[in-house]
């Protein structure tokens, strides 16, 4: 959410040198999230109710998530307490819109992609290939989770 928000805007990121590949996981889960809801829902759901489900689920989750990296690291790795309307700092009104806002956008021009995506080549794949893909992929996001405390707790 950052990171949009940073290249619209042409602001430089706070606490940039956290992560090895900064923001990948909090904006790729996300964007799991939305895509794991919208592969199990049967029915086709408005805009307008997915637009307030995401601002419901994705503040709660970027707010755990400043909670669990504070909890950890003991440190603010963001402050929204400038904003008029935050909660403890850690979610903004502004970016819980924005997070309906993406979703919107990710329902609409995005997540069709996927499913074509899928369809196309995933599909293909002997389910053997994606558990080893899956399997290296998951690996190297832990890996760089890990290397990326360590550079930090050093």
């Amino acid at each position: 959410m950052k990171l949009y928000f940073a290249i619209v805007c042409l602001v430089k990121l706070w606490k940039e040198d956290f992560y090895i590949h900064q923001y990948a996981q909090y904006t790729g889960t996300g964007a799991l999230i939305l895509t794991a809801y919208l592969d199990h829902k049967k029915e086709k759901i408005t805009y307008i109710k997915l637009f307030i489900l995401s601002i419901i689920v994705l503040s709660f989750f970027e707010y755990f998530v400043g909670f669990a990296l504070e909890a950890l690291f003991a440190e603010t790795w963001w402050d929204y307490s400038y904003s008029k309307y935050n909660l403890a700092g850690r979610i903004t009104l502004l970016n819980s819109f924005l997070w309906g806002v993406i979703a919107v956008f990710f329902r609409r021009f995005i997540y069709p992609l996927i499913q074509i995506f899928r369809e196309k080549l995933i599909c293909k794949v002997p389910n053997s290939i994606q558990i080893i893909l899956a399997t290296i992929l998951i690996s190297g996001i832990l890996i760089d989770f890990i290397l990326s405390c360590i550079k930090y707790l050093n």
